[in-house]
């Protein structure tokens, strides 16, 4: 094939022409102009070989932002608000609140000092928020009585509503809008911190953690809705008094739920790793406690958050439920200290740093004793680097320390209608449990040689509770199946009747028990352990369990939590009451009798206090029916205001002279007794003894009750200080009205009264507290008080202490 001839025509670069060069063209030389060509594509090409060393160019985001115009108004005006109208739709919302001015004393018995304030106490004053429900006839008084920094407050707001455009009232709209939407995110937060709070107490780490993550997760979500909804007129809204109230109540609502979300991860993880841990017990309430700690600052960021969130920022479904919350969060935050302080009390009980040795008493309610009941069996057990190492309990109980006592004092009195020696049995003499404890750890090292470092005392009431828990319980060695309803009456009928007479250790069994039991509780599930624990919290504070120990700190600790079963030691003009009895050769009868306690303080017109107290017992068991069918004998004491004398007596009833058992003649008297015990003298007329002891008067005498029989006691008595009578602004609903209209000055009068409850003994109780006619009631310490025309009445079970009061006015003369 005939090759193509491939030669190139090299061309001029001005003309274009061939057979010359751009410096020898004619045509350029013949131009006076230079013209330049420039070569262009559609299409750029793009040489491989072409190294671009310049850095690209980052994309410019903003380019497609389109950029700010303000609105073309074709007539702008001015748009006006109708403040009044606001200020109004305001009170509208507020309203609810009026009833409070019919039913003052409930809220001021939640927020008043309980009888130890004299007068009405400033807490009577309502929240803020009620100043603006009020109706003033005198404005210019009103806005007189504002302080200089809220009425600039308030001028400012004023200014901001002048100058502001009608926007930021439409934002106010869409905060309404959106605040459903806040409050329905924060509700799930709540809810789920309070189921996160009960697994939590159940013992469900990986559930209540769930929970947090779920409530963690709501609070963002609603703080989200107002920081990226809202943010851009916080600043505004905040200055505004209608609006900034309700966005600045909600914030803080959802701030509190984030710390508290936070302060149950703490708890949570503490508890978690407890149980994970093999620590020694000491160890892991130790662990716990430094869980607790760092929980707290959450807690109590939480609760300041949940103080400044005022409930009437919210709708109204959620305000009642917010103020009880904030209620029982602060009571929450006191115990996580409390706590603290009792994990460090159980450490050293438990012997976390040393060797520890106590003596475990039972006591049986159905032969009812000062301290809760008679002291049948008995234990000790050692305690050591949070372990326990061991518990002996006589298989003769009490009784076995008696041929080993070798001291011989005389009894009180009332005593010696069963023995003529005082020994350990009858030893929980005072209902003050550290003399009684003290007197107890006295015998015991009389008999045994050996000290112990703190007496605990348990009621046979408890043993139901566990049964409650743990359910029924068989015991093979001693054929016997406990329940919670019969194990007190199988356990009597054992070791009363059906035990080895030859071999004579009729409380063997409840050395048995005690150890199934304690194997028991190392194999109970998390949640039962959680049962059995709230159980003994409820038992503690009922004084079915008592504790006294040897070292102070510990005690002083259990004193403040009201474990320690001590008398009250009331204020200067507050009245006090405890009833107590001893069943001294009753048998177990005392499972049968119904008690009631009636009181009544008569306030005289001078402000003298007289006081009748009746007890009334009823004997509801069977003539011969065992353990239970005998009478019920009982020595009876009265624990009143030191000081108050006995004016009259009546209804008692005293055994014959010769059940008495008289001391030998050798026996010393004791020092306890006579140091606890003075100034003994007898109410010659009722033949009541009367003495002294921790700080009270006590009136004492013997009431007998026959099976099916009621008998009933009275003693009547002044008291040795008068009411307090000062004249004072009339109590009102709220301090503030006092700026619109000024209190009359009315003569006020005040009386607080201290029941103590005795353990072992459910007391119905009813006070009656009786003024003058002319007076009025003014406060109560306590919704449970029904006020009257001139005082008021209480109707209550004692299982606790009880403190009452009561604040009187004269009446206006009209």
């Amino acid at each position: 094939m005939e090759k193509k001839n491939t030669s190139r025509v090299r061309r001029c670069g001005l003309c274009r022409g061939s057979g010359h060069n751009k410096r020898s063209c004619k045509t350029a030389k013949a131009s006076s102009h230079v013209s330049v060509l420039v070569h262009t594509t559609d299409t750029a090409g793009h040489s491989e070989h072409v190294v671009n060393l310049r850095p690209s160019k980052k994309e410019d985001t903003l380019r497609d932002v389109p950029a700010f115009e303000e609105s073309k108004h074709s007539l702008p005006m001015r748009e006006t608000y109708d403040f009044a109208k606001a200020i109004r739709e305001k009170k509208q919302e507020e309203a609810f609140e009026d009833v409070l001015f019919e039913q003052i004393q409930e809220p001021l018995a939640e927020q008043a000092d309980q009888i130890e304030s004299p007068g009405v106490p400033e807490s009577t004053a309502l929240p803020e928020q009620l100043v603006s429900a009020g109706r003033s006839t005198q404005p210019r008084e009103w806005f007189a009585s504002i302080s200089g920094i809220k009425f600039a407050s308030i001028a400012v707001s004023l200014i901001l509503v002048v100058l502001l455009p009608f926007p930021a009232f439409s934002y106010y709209k869409q905060l309404q809008q959106t605040g459903e939407e806040v409050m329905n995110a924060s509700a799930s937060g709540f809810l789920a911190l309070q189921a996160s709070s009960i697994e939590a107490l159940n013992s469900d780490t990986g559930g209540a953690q769930q929970d947090i993550s779920a409530a963690l997760e709501s609070f963002s979500q609603a703080r989200s809705i107002l920081d990226e909804n809202h943010r851009a007129l916080q600043f505004v809204v905040r200055s505004l008094p209608l609006v900034g109230d309700a966005f600045e109540g909600r914030s803080a609502l959802l701030e509190a739920g984030h710390h508290m979300a936070l302060g149950h991860t703490y708890l949570i993880k503490g508890i978690r790793e407890v149980q994970e841990s093999n620590l020694a017990i000491s160890d892991k309430l130790l662990l716990l406690k430094d869980h607790i700690r760092a929980a707290r600052p959450q807690y109590q960021q939480a609760l300041l958050s949940l103080a400044s969130a005022s409930s009437a920022s919210l709708p109204a479904t959620y305000q009642a439920p917010l103020n009880e919350f904030e209620v029982l969060f602060a009571t929450f935050v006191d115990d996580m200290s409390e706590i603290e302080t009792l994990i460090d009390a159980l450490a050293t009980v438990i012997g976390h740093d040393d060797f520890r040795r106590y003596l475990i008493v039972f006591q049986n309610e159905g032969e009812l004793r000062a301290t809760g009941g008679f002291i049948g069996s008995f234990a000790t057990c050692d305690f050591q680097k949070g372990k326990l190492l061991g518990c002996d309990i006589p298989a003769g109980g009490s009784y076995d320390l008696k041929g080993q006592l070798g001291s011989y004092v005389k009894p009180p009195v009332p005593l010696q209608l069963v023995n003529g020696r005082w020994e350990f049995q009858d030893a929980n003499w005072w209902p003050d449990f550290s003399a009684s404890a003290q007197k107890l750890a006295w015998f015991y090292e009389q008999s045994e040689h050996t000290t112990v470092d703190g007496v605990i005392a348990i009621n046979s009431s408890v043993l139901e509770d566990f049964l409650s828990i743990v359910g029924p319980i068989e015991n093979i060695e001693n054929d016997v199946v406990l329940t919670a309803d019969s194990a007190i009456n199988t356990l009597q009928y054992k070791v009363e009747v059906d035990y080895d007479k030859t071999e004579n250790k009729p409380k063997a069994i409840i050395g048995d028990l005690a150890e199934q039991f304690i194997a028991m509780t190392q194999h109970m599930s998390q949640k039962d352990i959680m049962k059995v624990i709230s159980a003994l919290h409820k038992n503690a504070n009922q004084k079915d369990i008592q504790f006294y120990f040897t070292d102070n700190q510990v005690e002083q600790k259990f004193q403040k939590f009201g474990w320690a079963g001590e008398v009250l030691q009331t204020q200067a003009g507050q009245d006090y009451l405890f009833v107590v009895n001893s069943n001294i050769q009753g048998q177990k009868s005392d499972a049968k009798i119904e008690q009631e306690i009636e009181h009544q303080a008569a306030i005289q017109e001078d402000g003298r206090i007289i006081v009748t107290t009746v007890v009334r017992r009823s004997h509801t068991g069977s003539p011969g029916e065992q353990f239970y069918g005998g009478p019920n004998i009982s020595y009876t004491r009265l624990y009143v205001p030191k000081g108050a004398v006995l004016l009259d007596a009546g209804g008692f009833e005293y055994p014959p002279e010769d059940a008495f058992h008289v001391p030998e003649s050798w026996y010393t008297q004791d020092k306890d007794l006579e140091r606890i015990e003075q100034g003994e003298r007898v109410h010659l007329d009722s033949g009541t003894r009367v003495t002294e002891q921790f700080g009270k008067t006590v009136f004492g005498n013997w009431m007998i009750t026959e099976p099916g029989k009621t008998t009933e006691a009275y003693m009547v008595y002044e008291l040795p200080f008068t009411v307090a009578f000062a004249v004072q602004p009339e109590a009102r609903v709220a301090a503030w009205t006092d700026k619109l209209f000024p209190a009359q000055m009315k003569e006020a009068s005040r009386y607080g009264l201290v029941v103590q409850s005795q353990s072992g003994n459910m007391s119905h109780f009813y006070s009656s507290i009786i003024y003058p006619d002319g007076w009025e009631p003014a406060w109560r310490s306590d919704e449970s008080l029904t006020l009257a025309s001139n005082g008021a009445t209480v109707e209550t079970l004692l299982t606790q202490d009880k403190i009452f009061g009561l604040v009187m006015q004269k009446k206006s003369d009209e």
